[in-house]
């Protein structure tokens, strides 16, 4: 991946529990900046993204004013934030799947690209 190892420097920074929208907007960043350039062969691309996953810190835009709190001070385990937490776990998934539809458009444009989007696991609501 980016000419190095499997999970080299490009992305080791970004591959950890603090992740946040900051870490997934440069990583779009950078897959863009690779898929858009010239490819002689083949390759393959694999991104991992920590967004959605707790803590829900989704960016300005993606979650409600009054759900601001739960963002900045957030807790998982206090069942009178359910709901805020659900949203805010929404807006991380609104995010990123605006996220891959920056990165989409670079990838199909060969028509020999397979691209598979997957998920580890769904949060527990």
């Amino acid at each position: 991946f980016f000419d190095t190892n499997w999970y080299g420097p490009a992305i080791r920074g970004l591959m950890h529990k603090d992740a946040d929208a900051e870490d997934s907007f440069r990583l779009t960043e950078m897959i863009v900046s690779y898929a858009s350039r010239p490819h002689d062969r083949p390759y393959f691309l694999w991104a991992h993204y920590m967004d959605p996953h707790a803590p829900y810190t989704p960016p300005e835009g993606y979650y409600a004013p009054a759900d601001r709190i739960c963002r900045n001070k957030f807790n998982q385990f206090n069942r009178g934030r359910r709901l805020a937490n659900l949203r805010l776990y929404l807006g991380e998934c609104r995010y990123l799947d605006d996220l891959m539809g920056q990165i989409l458009p670079y990838l199909i444009s060969d028509r020999r690209t397979i691209v598979i989007i997957t998920g580890d696991h769904g949060e527990e609501f």
